[in-house]
């Protein structure tokens, strides 16, 4: 018996759920009929018949999904009791059955992701006016500050330049805090699709999470650049001793550098693809994230990643060919305005609906894991220490673009 699967149902039935829409996404997602049998049984007297329910890979994807994950997890453990050895099956159970349950395809979920968006249109064109309105403020103001800051160096002392550099900062700093809270309001929008989260609101909640945000983007691209160079170096200490005496040591090592790097680059960012939204609805943050992100794709990396990126590459090239087609005719009589309307067709549609459409990943997938496993202590341990690996790596990249020009040009 499935504990998750159980609890998820009971959550569902609790909130007034019909039994046979909750069979039916379930089945939809790819967990066979015996086992929702099973747990209906437990979870409820008397079970739903799911037999007059059938699959079909046409079936509308836009069903009443997982509200809220974070009460599952914290219940499951006072309801159910069993022993490692129960629990060690039951989870090898469940990623048999995660492993072979079905995804969406990608034109479904750019059709979910769509039927995300139009329910959420309002909100969602209400702050991509924002950050539009903003993005032009800030292009304006680069252009006059600019200008401005030139004429400072040029005449002024050095005290004279300090403040109006000082000033600069701090507007910039402001207007980026501002960039990454209307980001992850438009986050919380998509997340709250189904209680129709307004303007209001999705600011409301997002202004006390903008730092977690950060640190979480930060902590995975940090451990995306630590892993992989762990990974890499390594895979290089491991060959160079079986190749001394090659004479084609260093391609071999060259190839295979580049070729675990788009390996590793590709798998960990696969990996903490759904680390924000895992933040969003079930309120982890910083490693936690990450790790959970992880559980999530563990055991079906090449399944998501496929679904994922095509449903992006779709997007990306439907985008782009419809900015181009606005080039080429009004750019042809107003070449600003085709950059402003491209401005604002990229963040008012194709930046929400591409968020929307993993979002609608992400949902199914958490149809299929209602719950997320505690980490171990151990994979925490190793996860912070791609991120302390990450921040060594690129400070001392970022230190030499900035040093090492420097140096060069002194000695030359």
């Amino acid at each position: 018996m499935n504990d998750q699967l159980v609890s998820y149902i009971k959550q569902q039935l609790a909130k007034n759920e019909p039994g046979e829409v909750v069979v039916k996404e379930l089945l939809d997602v790819g967990w066979k009929k015996e086992i929702i049998d099973e747990a209906f049984a437990v979870a409820k007297p008397t079970a739903p018949d799911t037999h007059s329910i059938t699959t079909s890979e046409n079936t509308s994807v836009q069903e009443q999904s997982v509200n809220t994950f974070s009460a599952q997890k914290e219940n499951l453990s006072d309801t159910y009791a069993t022993t490692p050895k129960d629990k060690e099956s039951t989870s090898t159970e469940s990623l048999a059955e995660i492993s072979n349950a079905k995804l969406p395809s990608i034109s479904a979920m750019i059709k979910g992701g769509f039927d995300i968006y139009k329910e959420q249109f309002k909100t969602l064109i209400s702050i991509g006016a924002i950050r539009y309105g903003l993005a032009l403020i800030v292009s304006v103001a680069m252009v006059v500050g600019g200008m401005s800051l030139a004429g400072v160096f040029l005449s002024g002392s050095g005290t004279e330049t300090a403040i109006p550099v000082a000033t600069l900062f701090v507007i910039g700093v402001c207007v980026a805090w501002l960039n990454y809270w209307l980001m992850l309001a438009n986050l919380k929008a998509i997340q709250g699709h189904k209680e129709k989260v307004s303007f209001k609101v999705s600011f409301n909640k997002t202004g006390s999470q903008v730092w977690s945000f950060l640190w979480i983007s930060l902590s995975a691209l940090l451990a995306i650049v630590g892993g992989t160079f762990l990974l890499i170096a390594g895979a290089s200490l491991i060959i160079s001793p079986f190749l001394l005496l090659a004479h084609t040591v260093t391609i071999i090592i060259a190839v295979t550098d580049i070729v675990l790097l788009i390996v590793s680059l590709y798998v960990f960012s696969v990996w903490f693809a759904f680390s924000i939204w895992v933040f969003l609805t079930d309120n982890l943050r910083g490693i936690s994230a990450l790790t959970a992100s992880r559980d999530l794709v563990r055991g079906r990396v090449w399944k998501i990643s496929t679904r994922l990126y095509g449903a992006l590459f779709v997007i990306g090239i439907a985008g782009s060919s419809l900015i181009y087609l606005l080039k080429l005719t009004i750019g042809s009589f107003v070449p600003m305005g085709a950059t402003i309307i491209s401005l604002a067709l990229s963040l008012m549609f194709i930046s929400p609906l591409s968020f929307a459409t993993i979002y609608f990943l992400y949902e199914k997938i958490r149809l299929q894991k209602p719950v997320i496993p505690e980490t171990p202590h151990k994979t925490r341990t190793v996860f912070i220490l791609y991120v302390v690996v990450g921040a060594i790596v690129g400070s001392t990249i970022i230190g030499a673009s900035f040093f090492v020009p420097s140096i060069i040009a002194s000695l030359l």
